[in-house]
């Protein structure tokens, strides 16, 4: 009898502590996702063509770098974010469901990351050879497709992963 009021006490610390890791790493993803993105909303401007205002302004370039140098860091907290949900349900958590969580997780996150280094590389390319590279479609290409990465598709994939967790 004594065994069991302990295996229970044991399963309840790790529920707490999962609980708890569920918690931070949320957090953490949120703060750090929220800071990249409205440190790059700030930063460009609205218009797609209009490339010489922000590229003109060292501030803006900086704060673009910083708001970038965080994706990576958002994103292994939202992956941590996952395994604190997996750990947290266990064995309890329906397959369909745990398959759908995790694919569309880490469609997420992968889009998450081409999105930052698509963007990282056109700050990169536009820091290097700014008078060639502001007259070329390339630009327009380049910010076209990792705004639609991030807005249209990652935002898609991000409404898959909250409902799917909301019915875990």
């Amino acid at each position: 009898m004594n065994k069991t009021a302990n295996v229970g006490k044991i399963v309840t610390n790790s529920s707490e502590k999962a609980s708890r890791g569920v918690a931070i790493s949320g957090i953490v993803f949120a703060l750090l996702y929220a800071t990249s993105r409205l440190l790059i909303q700030l930063s460009l401007p609205t218009e797609m063509t209009a490339t010489n205002s922000w590229f003109a302004s060292p501030e803006a370039r900086n704060w673009i770098g910083l708001a970038l140098n965080l994706v990576p860091f958002g994103g292994l907290a939202f992956l941590w974010f996952m395994a604190a949900i997996r750990d947290h349900v266990g064995l309890q958590e329906d397959r369909l469901l745990s398959t759908v969580f995790l694919g569309s997780g880490l469609l997420f996150v992968v889009m998450l990351f081409v999105a930052g280094s698509i963007a990282q590389g056109l700050l990169l390319a536009l820091g290097s050879e700014s008078d060639f590279i502001l007259n070329q479609k390339i630009y327009a290409f380049a910010r076209s497709t990792s705004y639609v990465l991030m807005n249209v598709f990652g935002t898609r994939m991000s409404a898959v992963f909250m409902f799917v967790t909301s019915s875990i």
